[in-house]
């Protein structure tokens, strides 16, 4: 068992001891605290997958997108995402932009599922 202090917690502490941590605790521990591992940052041309419903492109909370770029927002707003989404067999179906806040990285205690897209209408 790791014991921290309250005066060893610093960010650069935690990371280091975060690393040091085999992937099924580190998964495990994200998965019930809900924080983000540093290595698990939005990276270009990773899938992710959507964190909310988007009836205009008739997608749903948890569908597999890849991110394409990462933009600022015009004015001072939250960072958006430029989305391509992809059908079962791999063909483009979509080129969306959302805020940051509607995708996360996939995780290793999460399973993929189809679905029809005309489910979501």
């Amino acid at each position: 068992m790791i014991q921290i202090t309250e005066s060893d917690v610093s960010i650069e502490s935690l990371r280091l001891l975060f690393t040091q941590l085999t992937t099924e605790v580190r998964d495990e521990f994200l998965f019930h605290s809900n924080i983000e591992s540093p290595d698990m940052a939005l990276e270009l041309y990773q899938e992710v997958s959507l964190t909310r419903d988007l009836p205009d492109h008739n997608l749903k909370t948890g569908d597999i997108a890849t991110l394409i770029d990462v933009v600022p927002h015009p004015s001072e707003g939250e960072e958006g995402c430029v989305l391509e989404v992809f059908n079962a067999i791999g063909e483009s179906i979509a080129v969306i932009a959302v805020p940051v806040s509607a995708v996360e990285v996939l995780r290793s205690d999460e399973i993929l599922t189809v679905r029809s897209l005309t489910e979501a209408s």
